[in-house]
């Protein structure tokens, strides 16, 4: 176990400063109540020494995440366990620092209440992580003023939690690429309405496939042929959306360029799958189709871990019909279409 170590406070200095020199002023003038004084000030500081040293040593905490991602510099619930081992004396709000993996940006636990010798206490709290990939949060260090506020009593920690995945920050979207889309949906919705009661034709119907919803069943049709026939949407459909990266360093000027692309790039597939148009996404040579959520999820998993990579091609990337590439030029980044156009930036 860890000794614990102590640090001064202004009111420890006070007091000290004060002891000495009643003592001292009680060895020249032989004042009786001066040395009283001043003996009873350094007993004092001594006791809460004392108290403070196996208070911080009977402390136990245990800390989890509540769940497997986060996201970068939003709130993220952990629980932490505490736990008083003394018998007689309890423990008066003490606090913990914990850091990120990697990082020397701390955070602050205050345990909300005071615990009773032998008592266990679970408790919510929030710290935020600026950076995405795989994290942990580390216990470090715990410390208490108990009981004058004399010195600050520490204890040398090293409990770390699970390990979670956050996410890229997420960044605003231009809403002209969905706005296109809705105005694109609602016209082959139209079509699609129109063509419910047409006749028979081989180029807007055909056989059923295991996977087709059964309202796409023309229930007349496959009467007549003795088989299941369900309306062929694809030929009116909408250009599904697949997000294009290259993590080649030639791209990008600089590292906080690539790590703004990777922002608008997780921003834009969540915008896209919940405007039902997300078809999957292009990052170097790696390629993923995202058709649920769990698909969702290690796509931004993947992002996530990103890193610039000069093994992959420096190359423009080939663009299908549905494909926007984000990139970077002097004036910044820049969303462009499968015809190379600019929609943003």
């Amino acid at each position: 176990m860890a000794l614990a170590s102590h640090t001064l406070k202004a009111t420890g200095i006070v007091c000290g400063m004060f002891a000495f020199v009643a003592i001292a002023v009680a060895g020249v003038n032989g004042n009786a109540l001066a040395f009283v004084a001043g003996s009873t000030l350094l007993f004092g500081l001594a006791f809460h020494w004392f108290v403070s040293t196996l208070s911080i040593r009977n402390i136990e905490i245990s800390i989890r995440p509540k769940a497997t991602r986060a996201r970068a510099f939003d709130p993220f619930p952990f629980e932490a366990e505490l736990r008083n081992r003394s018998r007689w004396l309890p423990l008066f709000h003490p606090k913990f620092k914990a850091t990120e993996s990697g990082r020397s940006r701390s955070h602050t636990i205050v345990v909300p209440q005071t615990l009773s010798p032998q008592e266990r206490l679970s408790f919510q709290f929030y710290p935020i992580f600026s950076k995405r990939g795989p994290q942990r949060l580390t216990v470090v260090e715990a410390y208490i003023h108990y009981p004058f506020g004399f010195t600050r009593a520490r204890r040398t920690l090293r409990v770390e939690s699970e390990s979670i995945i956050v996410w890229p920050q997420t960044t605003d979207v231009p809403h002209t690429i969905f706005q296109r889309l809705e105005r694109e949906r609602r016209a082959a919705s139209q079509r699609q309405l129109n063509s419910r009661n047409d006749a028979y034709d081989p180029n807007r119907f055909r056989e059923y496939a295991p996977g087709d919803s059964k309202r796409r069943i023309n229930w007349k049709l496959s009467a007549k042929t003795d088989t299941l026939i369900v309306r062929d949407d694809s030929a009116g459909a909408l250009p599904q959306m697949k997000w294009v990266l290259n993590p080649h360093p030639a791209n990008w000027r600089q590292p906080v360029d690539f790590e703004k692309a990777l922002r608008l790039m997780s921003s834009a597939l969540e915008s896209s799958f919940a405007w039902r148009s997300l078809a999957g996404m292009r990052l170097g040579d790696q390629m993923l189709a995202i058709r649920s959520l769990a698909d969702l999820e290690n796509a931004l998993d993947l992002l996530s871990a990103a890193q610039m990579d000069d093994t992959v091609s420096a190359d423009p990337p080939y663009l299908e019909r549905g494909d926007f590439l984000i990139r970077c030029d002097r004036n910044g980044l820049q969303i462009l279409d499968w015809k190379l156009k600019g929609v943003f930036g």
